[in-house]
C-alpha cells in the first residue's frame, strides 16, 4: 500500500511532497560535495603556489599569500600548514614578531607538538629582550626536546643556552645536535664557535664544507 492509494487523494500529495523534499536534499548534498571538492582543489593549488614561493625564496610574496589565506578562516589542517609556512618565511625575513605571532597560533592548535614548541622557542629567543624572555624560550625548547630530541630541537636549546651564558651546556648541546645530524655543517660550526679549545687557540671556524663524503673544517689560518 502506498500513500497515493488513500481514498481522499491526500496520500498522493503527501507522496509528491516527500519526493520533492528528498530530491532537494539530494541536490543540496551534491552541491555541498561539489563545494567541498572545489575548496580542496583551491587549497591544494594555494599550498602548491606557497611551496613554489618557498623553494624560490619569494619570501615576501609567500607571506602576503599566507596572510590572505588566513583571512579566509581555513579548516584546521590547512591552517596548520599555512602557519608553518608563515613561520618559516618570517624567519627568513627576520620578521621575528610575525614569526612569534604565527608560532603562538600554531601552539594553540597543538600545545604538545614538538615542532610547534621548537618554533615558538626560536621565536621567543629572537624576540628576547631580557633574561626573563630567554627563560621563557628555554622552557619551550626544553619541552620540545623532552618530547622529541631532534637535531633542530637540540640546536634551538643550545642557541638559547649560549645566549644565557651557559657556555658548557651550549657546547655539549651543539655537539649533540651535530652528532644527530652530521649533514648539517651549521651545527658543527656552532659547536666549534663556542668551543673553549677553539677560542683558546685563536682558531675560528669560518665555514664547514662537505668533500668526498666527509666534512672538512676550513680555518682562518695560513694552511687554507
Amino acid at each position: 500500500i502506498t500513500l497515493s492509494s488513500l481514498p481522499d487523494g491526500s496520500g498522493a500529495k503527501r507522496e509528491d511532497g516527500i519526493k520533492a523534499t528528498t530530491s532537494e536534499q539530494v541536490a543540496a548534498t551534491q552541491r555541498a560535495q561539489q563545494i567541498s571538492r572545489e575548496q580542496a582543489s583551491l587549497t591544494a593549488n594555494t599550498l602548491g603556489i606557497l611551496r613554489y614561493m618557498y623553494d624560490s625564496n619569494q619570501n615576501k610574496e609567500g607571506l602576503a599569500l599566507v596572510k590572505h589565506e588566513l583571512n579566509k578562516k581555513p579548516n584546521e589542517q590547512t591552517l596548520e600548514k599555512l602557519l608553518l609556512y608563515g613561520i618559516e618565511l618570517s624567519d627568513r625575513e627576520k620578521d621575528y614578531a610575525l614569526m612569534k605571532n604565527y608560532a603562538e597560533k600554531l601552539i594553540s592548535l597543538n600545545p604538545n607538538d614538538p615542532i610547534a614548541l621548537n618554533n615558538l622557542a626560536w621565536a621567543e629567543l629572537k624576540n628576547a629582550k631580557n633574561a626573563e624572555d630567554l627563560k621563557k624560550a628555554e622552557e619551550y625548547a626544553t619541552r620540545a626536546t623532552n618530547i622529541r630530541r631532534t637535531p633542530n630541537n637540540v640546536h634551538t636549546l643550545a642557541s638559547i643556552n649560549e645566549k644565557q651564558g651557559k657556555e658548557e651546556d651550549a657546547r655539549n648541546l651543539f655537539l649533540e645536535a651535530y652528532a644527530k645530524d652530521s649533514k648539517d655543517p651549521e651545527k658543527l660550526a656552532d659547536y666549534y664557535r663556542t668551543s673553549k679549545e677553539a677560542d683558546e687557540s685563536g682558531i675560528e671556524v669560518s665555514r664547514v664544507k662537505e668533500a668526498n663524503g666527509r666534512y672538512i673544517l676550513f680555518l682562518n689560518s695560513d694552511t687554507v
